[in-house]
């Protein structure tokens, strides 16, 4: 079972941690910043990059992304290089970093028979705005136009 941990800042230094519910530090303020707990992990940023620590403070990916999303259906939206991909809980890229954006990262959606995720890139079909991709977690595209 997940501990309930909440991100708080610390006012002197501006670094953040995360406490308990009753208030107890239990990860120390080191990082510029952090991101909730999902899936058992929190995403949060150290010296300008982002990395992976569990409820303990342990690293368990290390601080090597330029942005990130939170894990999702045991994926997270990395950015290296200014383009987006999806490592596991592994660190292993599971698919490759290739998007220009990921506008919903791997969840259920109506008509879905699996966990899908709604990514951006530039093509020439859409020269004023990004084409939205549907893809499932191997990175196979299902559709090749989604409205939002």
């Amino acid at each position: 079972m997940e501990k309930k941990l909440s991100i708080f800042k610390n006012q002197d230094t501006f670094k953040f941690g995360f406490k308990d519910e009753n208030g107890s530090v239990i990860i120390q303020p080191i990082y510029n910043n952090c991101l909730n707990f999902s899936e058992g992990l929190a995403a949060c940023n150290l010296n300008g990059k982002w990395g992976f620590i569990n409820e303990f403070g342990n690293i368990i990916i290390p601080f090597q992304y330029f942005r990130v999303f939170m894990f999702s259906n045991g994926m997270a939206g990395v950015n290296i290089d200014n383009l987006w991909g999806f490592i596991n809980k592994s660190n292993k890229l599971v698919i490759k970093c290739k998007y220009n954006n990921i506008y919903e990262s791997f969840g259920m959606f109506a008509g879905v028979k699996e966990p899908v995720a709604i990514v951006g890139v530039m093509t020439e079909k859409h020269r004023e705005r990004q084409t939205r991709l549907l893809i499932n977690r191997d990175g196979k595209i299902l559709d090749d136009d989604i409205d939002l």
